[in-house]
């Protein structure tokens, strides 16, 4: 964090992708107005990072039984802070599974005293206590069970400036492929006169839109009894349905790009720009999943953690996927992407961080992803 993530010249590097989206914005005069909001998006997203980093409290809470507390350390500096009000753990429960000794949730009974008098609160796994501005999650508990430690977080601005760029991105995504005139359309115009293309791509869209998904997530309802407390969310299944749509679609845009190189060898370069039209097809929505499943992730892992990003592992894989294939769908703006051939070899390669993101992760890097171990 210290080295790179929390350091100047990294702060530095996202306040000049700002000033490239605006400068961009004032070049391009004749942006449309999905593509305005889509990237206007980033400028939100960017800015409510930097009010969280600036301005943002985060901390822990230690509170043993009965005894009021109202002062949290910061995770970073190991400074104290004064709460406006003080906690009482009232008494810690852990809910087992049926029949199970595995923990289905972790709930802390509070009492908040200040001047308007008690209130009696909860705060449980993806259940956030909000108070005053204050957010508090479940973190530990002691060996004892008399004791817990909530995470405090204090981001009044930040969090509601993302999140409004979350907005922003989503429903930008959604105009820029679906409005009269927006890519989707465009495309599939184009290829009207390539029709033998159109069975493979709604084959395609029907195996990364609905078997992969599903099949994801039968598999994981046959074992929704005993996921971990961190799992038992609203979050889950729209996340992972994301996630995982525009994973296989990514495997299929490199399977595309395969087949163009092969063409490539046989000379074939008009089958090579059909094929690129055919990735483009499949590439828009694939990013337009990973974004709106980052969004989504994001919301939840402040449901969960109380941080919407974390620079965790997997976090950082999945935005680096995101900007990867981001780099393709600029293509016409991008000299060396215009070719055919290096557009379908930049799609080909671009696989390995997908891999990295889904595999290597879990498999090397590790994180609060790894809910496996």
């Amino acid at each position: 964090m210290d080295l790179c993530y929390h350091n100047w010249w990294f702060v530095a590097l996202w306040a000049l992708l700002v000033v490239v989206v605006t400068i961009s914005f004032i070049r391009n005069g004749k942006m449309s107005f999905s593509v305005w909001i889509l990237h206007s998006a980033i400028i939100f997203i960017v800015a409510g990072a930097l009010t969280t980093f600036i301005f943002g409290e985060k901390g822990t809470i230690h509170l043993r039984q009965g005894l009021p507390a109202r002062f949290f350390l910061d995770n970073t500096s190991s400074d104290c802070y004064s709460l406006p009000f003080a906690m009482i753990l009232n008494r810690f429960e852990i809910k087992y599974y049926d029949g199970t000794t595995r923990p289905g949730d972790y709930v802390s009974r509070l009492t908040i005293v200040d001047r308007n008098g008690e209130k009696q609160e909860a705060v449980s796994m993806n259940n956030v206590l909000s108070y005053r501005g204050y957010r508090f999650l479940q973190g530990s508990y002691d060996d004892d069970k008399q004791g817990v430690v909530l995470l405090v977080n204090h981001d009044p601005w930040g969090m509601w400036l993302v999140y409004f760029g979350y907005l922003l991105f989503s429903g930008g995504i959604m105009l820029n492929l679906f409005l009269r005139g927006g890519k989707i359309k465009q495309w599939l115009t184009n290829l009207q006169s390539n029709r033998q293309s159109i069975p493979f791509l709604l084959g395609a869209f029907v195996i990364a839109g609905v078997i992969v998904p599903s099949y994801v997530l039968l598999r994981m309802s046959y074992s929704e009894k005993y996921l971990q407390p961190v799992l038992q969310s609203f979050w889950l299944k729209p996340h992972v349905w994301c996630i995982a749509t525009s994973y296989t679609l990514f495997v299929l845009v490199t399977l595309n790009s395969f087949v163009a190189c092969v063409c490539r060898m046989r000379k074939s370069w008009l089958e090579l720009e059909n094929l690129r039209m055919i990735s483009k097809l499949m590439l828009y929505p694939a990013i337009a999943f990973l974004g709106i499943g980052i969004c989504l992730g994001s919301v939840w892992a402040n449901e969960s953690w109380g941080a919407y990003w974390s620079w965790d592992p997997k976090e950082v894989w999945a935005l680096i996927t995101f900007i990867v294939y981001a780099l393709a769908i600029h293509d016409e703006k991008i000299k060396w992407l215009q070719n055919p051939l290096s557009f379908h070899l930049c799609l080909f390669f671009a696989l390995i961080s997908v891999i990295m993101t889904y595999f290597g992760v879990n498999g090397f890097l590790g994180g609060m992803h790894s809910y496996a171990s």
